[in-house]
């Protein structure tokens, strides 16, 4: 009984962790690119970006533990996606600092959504500083957990 104690416990830890994960706003001087795990190409547009705007230090954030562990794996990747991964890797090395971070997707739920509005629409879109409406109502529910 007490060992079913313990590990519910932890269940419902992590449980209740989950629930509470929300966006983060990157660390000063750093870009954030929020990228959905389905396509690690949008992976590649993030560094690109970054590299096309002199920024030098670009903070990838995927809801894809795949994508994260590949973008930070030192071997040379030798699956279905890994010649972007390989060549994510080595565009980030122009930049001064990089780092791929995975979180849950209800901490990504954003970059979710514009995906899907991607996909569905057949576009590749960058906004500089008002989100697009298509997400405004996920941004504005986390605002007030980041003020």
């Amino acid at each position: 009984m007490d060992e079913w104690k313990r590990v519910s416990a932890r269940t419902e830890s992590s449980t209740r962790l989950a629930q509470h994960a929300i966006w983060e706003p990157p660390e000063l001087g750093w870009l954030k690119a929020n990228v959905d795990g389905a396509t690690s190409q949008t992976g590649h547009d993030g560094v690109e970006i970054a590299l096309q705007r002199q920024i030098p230090k670009l903070h990838v954030e995927t809801d894809c533990l795949g994508v994260a562990r590949m973008l930070n794996g030192h071997e040379r990747n030798l699956s279905a996606v890994g010649i972007v991964v390989e060549e994510i890797k080595t565009m980030a090395r122009n930049l001064g600092d990089f780092k791929t971070i995975w979180v849950r997707r209800n901490a990504n739920k954003a970059a979710h959504e514009l995906a899907r509005f991607g996909l569905c629409n057949a576009v590749s879109v960058f906004w500089d500083l008002a989100p697009p409406d298509c997400i405004l109502s996920i941004v504005s529910d986390e605002l007030p957990d980041l003020v």
